[in-house]
């Protein structure tokens, strides 16, 4: 429920990309995927064959706003499965250059009372 609150909070900004970073695998104590799924998104694919960053996630909203739930890998490895998806999310037809949101946990996951840092980005 916090992740589903958290990029609610987050859409209302109008961004054109909300990017949630951990709690990414199949552990019981990761919130992520299933918060971002409650949240209303259309989930495109949830694993990809990929390393580092086999836990990625994309997902779309009817508005088309784009969320990605990546893996904490994305923060620490030279190049990861982040690296190959927004190239090709960046050839969108976008009028102007995609404003970000990005939610991070301060926890090793994401929980029902991991405190949330979001910040607006524009490329």
């Amino acid at each position: 429920e916090n992740v589903a609150n958290a990029i609610a909070e987050a859409r209302r900004t109008g961004p054109d990309i909300i990017l949630c970073t951990g709690g990414m695998s199949v552990d019981p104590d990761d919130y992520t995927p299933g918060g971002i799924k409650q949240s209303g998104a259309r989930i495109v694919t949830y694993g990809a064959p990929v390393l580092p960053g086999a836990m990625f996630l994309l997902g779309y909203y009817e508005d088309g706003t784009v969320v990605m739930g990546l893996p904490g890998c994305v923060m620490y490895a030279g190049a990861t499965i982040f690296d190959l998806a927004l190239p090709l999310l960046r050839k969108q037809d976008w009028q102007k250059p995609p404003t970000w949101v990005s939610l991070i946990s301060t926890a090793s996951s994401f929980s029902e009372t991991a405190p949330l840092t979001a910040w607006r980005i524009t490329t």
